[in-house]
């Protein structure tokens, strides 16, 4: 991958929109739906991919549907895969009558309705998780498209360097953050989602780095955290807008709002927060992390499944521990209140 692309917040955003602009020419909608869907998602939380993919994304639904005409007429079966589960959402709704993302502020919090993104069938980022720690069925992972080389099932994998070691970036699937990708360590290596000292010391300095060049941070969910893959990765989002979590008036970024109502522990360096990190390890307990340039905010909370979250959220991670809510129903999106919000958060505090 073209290091090119770090070095200014135009660069990564400018690769990332001509990325999804190649798969969408390439794709071969009978072995590669699933490349179409992740276009979709972006069209219609982006509205910079939207301009930029215009008319194009219309011509290549209608070769999906094309493909697809026979199976979509016959009722939806157990034989679906989530693709084509997606797919039939689609045609369903119809592509122009798919709400691009909304945003509205709710006291200090944003809410964003992704009607896109409520298609998604549900994966291993619901289920109940009871430990931080545990073993992996890697056979059953697969990342989506790397951002320069696009087709990765057909060409293979490409990998950078970065701060020193290997690394790979991919589109988010179902993208709910600001150019939203995932970033991977060592794809090849299997590494689970379980963080290691030199693997946190690594993503700290990629932090720093990307912070300062091109204004991107990262997001991190451990098991029981609602990590939705279970090889070890990161999520990146592009600030400004900052999130919730980064507003200087809170106390934790030095100013004097003590109104978080998650408790929020922020370091300065890799080595402090990993003693933090490792607390959690022992003690068991799942977290979020955020990581800003030289700033990590780190949040603990109770393994997902052991509460149960409002019917209008699939489950709090990173993205809603930094004060960003997502809904799924426009009625969730009108209606959403602090109160309700609070509520949620004081479900997962840890005991």
């Amino acid at each position: 991958m073209n290091r090119d692309m770090f070095d200014s917040a135009r660069a990564f955003k400018r690769a990332f929109v001509q990325g999804l602009a190649s798969i969408l020419e390439t794709f071969d909608p009978q072995t590669e739906l699933g490349a179409f869907i992740l276009v979709v998602a972006n069209f219609c939380h982006d509205q910079d991919v939207r301009g930029a993919l215009g008319s194009r994304l219309d011509e290549a639904l209608a070769r999906v549907l094309s493909v697809y005409d026979k199976q979509l007429v016959e009722p939806a079966g157990n034989g679906d895969s989530e693709d084509m589960q997606v797919l039939r959402r689609i045609k369903a709704v119809g592509l122009d009558a798919i709400a691009v993302t909304r945003y509205r502020s709710v006291g200090p919090y944003v809410v964003q309705f992704n009607e896109l993104r409520s298609f998604r069938p549900k994966g291993v980022g619901a289920a109940p998780v009871t430990f931080v720690d545990m073993p992996v069925d890697f056979t059953k992972v697969k990342f989506h498209f790397d951002i320069e080389r696009v087709q990765i099932e057909r060409v293979g994998e490409k990998e950078f360097e970065l701060e020193g070691r290997k690394a790979s970036l991919f589109y988010n699937k179902f993208p709910f953050a600001n150019v939203h990708a995932v970033l991977v360590l060592d794809k090849t290596k299997l590494y689970r989602q379980v963080l290691q000292k030199d693997k946190h010391e690594w993503v700290c300095a990629v932090a720093r780095l990307l912070g300062a060049q091109a204004s991107i941070g990262l997001g991190y969910n451990s098991f029981g955290a609602f990590a939705s893959v279970p090889q070890l990765h990161w999520q990146t989002f592009m600030y400004p807008p900052e999130l919730p979590l980064m507003n200087p008036t809170r106390q934790f970024n030095s100013g004097t709002d003590t109104a978080y109502p998650l408790p929020v522990a922020v370091f300065k360096s890799a080595a402090e927060s990993w003693d933090w990190i490792a607390q959690c390890h022992r003690e068991n307990t799942a977290y979020n992390l955020l990581y800003v340039r030289n700033t990590i905010y780190c949040i603990a909370r109770r393994l997902q499944g052991s509460y149960v979250h409002a019917d209008w959220t699939s489950g709090f991670a990173w993205f809603e521990c930094a004060g960003a809510i997502i809904v799924s129903a426009p009625g969730d999106f009108e209606s959403m209140t602090e109160a309700a919000i609070v509520a949620e958060y004081k479900k997962m505090a840890v005991d």
